[in-house]
């Protein structure tokens, strides 16, 4: 006499409900799906991961559309015997707690049923190679170059014929602070580069050399083209305690 065939299966899920829950065994898992084996299945709106306490050839109840089939069976971790299923059922009475949540605690650490990786890569990550060259295509950018003023081009325009001319001349810009002495006299820098002169830019002595490459920094889309390293290509910060080392002035 062929032996019946146990299609339903009750399964503990490691929930705070202190129940089983009645499950279909598919064909293709009926050779595998046993007492104490762990196996995936349908739970609300999730997937769960659970141990079949026990199996039986008709269902506790007679609605077998709302049944569930077992999804996977998790052969990989350690085997559940019955003394430990009985255990877990005591330990469940014993502390009011469901009989799935005793059975997860009697797992040893790191081997409970796998749930994969837990990060999913939705792109192919890019080489070192690939980063960098797109790095190195983007544009530095920065903010468009200040208008001029009035004043500011009539004191030019006195400057670069000067700056043109072998000889010597001085001049002496009279402003407050923030009224743009500072550009003119970028300017008038530019304009000796693209001729090419060289320019040398003292500050007040208050200043350090932090502050001198902060301030000039902007400014290195326009004169870093130029030949030279450093963090401002062409241009160069000497603080005055450097240059006049020994008592010597500059």
């Amino acid at each position: 006499m062929p032996a019946t065939r146990l299609t339903f299966a009750e399964v503990a899920v490691p929930v705070p409900v202190r129940q089983t829950f009645t499950y279909r065994v598919p064909e293709s898992l009926a050779d595998r799906v046993r007492p104490g084996v762990q196996v995936t299945v349908p739970f609300g709106r999730r997937r769960a991961e659970g141990f079949v306490v026990s199996m039986s050839a008709a269902p506790p109840r007679s609605d077998l559309k709302a049944i569930h089939q077992i999804s996977a069976v998790d052969e990989s971790g350690p085997p559940i015997t019955i003394e430990l299923l009985e255990l877990t059922r005591w330990l469940a009475d014993y502390y009011l707690c469901s009989w799935g949540e005793a059975l997860k605690a009697a797992l040893p650490g790191g081997l409970e049923p796998s749930r994969g990786s837990p990060i999913r890569r939705r792109k192919p990550v890019p080489s070192a190679e690939a980063v960098l060259a797109e790095v190195l295509s983007v544009d530095e950018g920065g903010l468009p170059g200040r208008s001029l003023t009035a004043q500011q081009e009539a004191a030019l325009s006195a400057i670069v014929p000067a700056v043109m001319e072998p000889a010597h001349r001085a001049f002496l810009l009279f402003g407050v602070t923030g009224s743009g002495k500072t550009e003119v006299y970028l300017e008038a820098a530019a304009r000796a580069r693209e001729a090419g002169g060289q320019c040398l830019i003292t500050l007040a002595q208050r200043h350090s050399a932090g502050t001198t490459t902060r301030g000039l920094a902007p400014r290195r889309r326009r004169f870093g083209r130029h030949r030279g390293r450093g963090p401002l290509g062409g241009l160069r910060a000497i603080p005055l305690a450097l240059a006049d080392r020994g008592g010597r002035g500059t």
